[in-house]
Formats: C-alpha cells, structure tokens, sequence
C-alpha cells in the first residue's frame, strides 16, 4: 500500500503512485505556482487557481489511468468528498511541510479544487492574509483547507469568525514547528494573538471585514 492509500483510507479506489519523473514535473508547477500566488489581487487569485487545476487534471489523466482523486463535477460530488477532503486537510496539517512533498502537492490541488468548486462553502482570502502568507504561500493551502473543513463540520454556522478562527490555529500550530517556513514579524504577532488569547480581536481588525460568509 503506498503513502497515497495510507493517508486517505476513505478513497475506495487509489490508483499507483505517479512516476518520478512525473511527480517532479508536477512538484514543479505547483511551486512556481505557490511562490506567486500572494502577489495576485483577489480576482486573479481565482483565476490562476482555476486555470491551474485545469491544467493539473489534464496532466494527471494523461499521467496515469485513472485519477487520484475523485472527480468533482456536479455538486452532489462535492457531498460525497467531504469526509476524503477532511482527511486530506487533517494530513496537510499534521505533516511537516518539509516531508512527501509529491503527496503534499496532489492533495493540495485536490484542495484547491474542491474549496474552489464548492456549492456550499466560501473561503474569503483578503489583502492581510496575501501579506501574512508572503513568505510562506504553503502555509495560505493550510488556512483554506482549515477554514472549509470547519464549515463542513459545522453547517450551521454563518459568522465568518469562528471558520476564521480554524484556520489561522492550524497555521500557527504548522508555523510552530519551524519545519517548511519562513520566520516573519507578521506570522510573529498572528502567533502572539493565539497565545495570548487574543485571536478574536486579531482577526475582527485584520481579517473579518474582507472575509465573505460561507
């Protein structure tokens, strides 16, 4: 069993891992794309990402024979991945950026599509998380994977706080272990806000005002 069908039991069909000279060619996009994804306004965020995923997906079928990851068309796809896309945030979380960096990468993309595609969930990405995620653009796939996983948890909330507030904890908890990032005086004082109690007051004058309700 490989590292693929490990992490992420609830995919009834894994398909064999891609090749080496394949997951380098798609490790390689991906960052490209992640070291320019803060520098994007908003609407070109979308864009790029959507392009992106695109042009992931042609990649992956013409890699192997069948998809990794379960395709994502019509809403009712979207329902029925939600466990797999809670696993899937639960490991970008809880792995060191620094290890299985193919892996990483297909399930970011996987990410990225379903949080892009969702019939139910928004992620609101402003100006203040562009910068907080300047230096580390793999650390903004953690707060999107967080922050929908918590609206999938929790269907009935409609504050943009509490979602928020999932998000920035699993960055700072990923930024703490000082593996895969960059030190900057912005992550710095998010993770003063968290240890003093004071995230609510952080993300009210950072954040909330540019979020959008799931």
């Amino acid at each position: 069993m490989d590292d693929f069908s490990r992490c992420f039991p609830c995919l009834i069909q894994p398909s064999p891992p891609v090749c080496t000279g394949n997951r380098c060619i798609l490790i390689a996009h991906l960052n490209v794309y992640l070291d320019k994804l803060y520098s994007y306004t908003m609407k070109s965020i979308l864009t790029a990402t959507f392009a992106l995923l695109l042009s992931i997906s042609a990649f992956l079928v013409q890699a192997q024979d069948r998809p990794e990851f379960p395709e994502l068309k019509v809403k009712e796809d979207y329902a029925k991945s939600e466990a797999l896309f809670q696993q899937v945030t639960e490991w970008l979380t809880e792995t060191d950026l620094d290890t299985q960096e193919a892996l990483r990468m297909r399930s970011n993309a996987f990410m990225m599509q379903w949080v892009m595609g969702s019939p139910t969930v928004t992620v609101g990405i402003g100006d203040h998380l562009m910068v907080l995620f300047e230096k580390n653009p793999q650390l903004l796939a953690i707060y999107m994977a967080n922050y929908a996983s918590f609206c999938i948890s929790n269907k009935e909330n409609k504050s943009t706080l509490e979602p928020a507030k999932a998000g920035l904890q699993a960055v700072v908890k990923v930024y703490k272990k000082g593996k895969g990032v960059k030190k900057n005086k912005a992550l710095e004082k998010l993770v003063a806000a968290v240890d003093n109690n004071e995230l609510d007051n952080y993300i009210t004058e950072h954040i909330k005002e540019e979020s959008k309700a799931h």
